[in-house]
């Protein structure tokens, strides 16, 4: 995830499913959100454009703001008139107020790839001790599940969650419940 991101059609979708399955709970679960938060600055790409949908005069903004009107109204605030940053979803007017977030940014920094490497582990370490009381993790990379190119020692990886780390919260979660799941990928 990335700040000038923040409030995209993506944004809509996904909060729109988060708080329909914190409501079908009965507000009985915590959810967890890893933001996969992305600080280095990248040449502008026109992502991040994808906005359209809150504009009035776009020809399906009134049925984005039917199906979730609440989110609608405050995700067009955030675009038009507030700043479009993670810390501005944190405040609790999109999401349960009691949803916890990790929002340390992934690091990059590191010259030598195998630092890169124990900078993103410890990281993500973190990220489980931060969220283990959430009932739900919701994971937002830029741009999914690594693929075979990409490597943890790469600075690209701050783009995607690794399938080891999706495995690590998975058995923190189900370690917890008393059974046991296999997933492959």
């Amino acid at each position: 995830m990335q700040d000038r991101y923040t409030g995209d059609v993506g944004d809509f979708g996904k909060y729109g499913l988060l708080n329909e399955i914190y409501e079908k709970s009965n507000e009985s679960i915590k959810l967890g959100i890893n933001w996969y938060y992305v600080t280095r600055q990248e040449k502008q790409t026109g992502d991040g454009r994808h906005i359209a949908y809150l504009r009035d005069e776009n020809k399906n903004s009134k049925k984005y703001h039917d199906c979730f009107p609440n989110l609608y109204s405050q995700l067009k605030s955030i675009v038009n008139y507030r700043s479009r940053n993670i810390k501005e979803i944190e405040k609790g007017l999109i999401l349960p107020t009691t949803t916890v977030f990790y929002s340390e940014p992934l690091p990059y920094s590191s010259v030598k790839p195998i630092e890169r490497r124990k900078d993103r582990e410890n990281w993500f370490e973190k990220s489980l001790i931060k969220l283990k009381t959430s009932d739900i993790v919701f994971l937002d990379p830029d741009n999914g599940i690594q693929t075979d190119k990409v490597k943890k020692t790469q600075i690209r990886a701050i783009k995607y969650v690794f399938t080891d780390e999706v495995m690590s919260l998975l058995s923190c979660k189900i370690s917890g419940a008393g059974t046991s799941v296999s997933f492959s990928f």
